[in-house]
């Protein structure tokens, strides 16, 4: 950390670390994409406002969302944002899972 900063380079190598080793379900992942598009199970690809374009988390959904060819929902906040915007994530979320595709 320099000037009360963030090292982003240290940051970056610290999620790597935990998806290669803690998250090997992302990694070794064998479904079948197009399965996805057969459930009957709904899938609302999400992203929180505040969430970089470049952030893993964003490109997942939006790749998802290219997958399933479903629009990307835009919660409040950043990827945790039903912590750091509880009313407005809930009042989104509520006003989501009331409307059917």
């Amino acid at each position: 950390m320099q000037h009360g900063r963030p090292d982003r380079a240290a940051c970056g190598r610290a999620v790597s670390g935990t998806i290669e080793h803690d998250l090997s379900a992302v990694i070794e992942d064998t479904l079948d994409p197009a399965e996805l598009t057969r459930t009957q199970t709904r899938i609302v690809p999400a992203v929180g406002a505040d969430t970089p374009a470049r952030v893993f988390d964003r490109r997942c959904a939006t790749e998802l969302a290219d997958l399933l060819g479903a629009e990307i929902q835009t919660f409040p906040g950043g990827h945790n944002g039903n912590t750091t915007h509880p009313r407005a994530y809930a009042e989104k979320l509520r006003s989501l899972l009331a409307t059917r595709p």
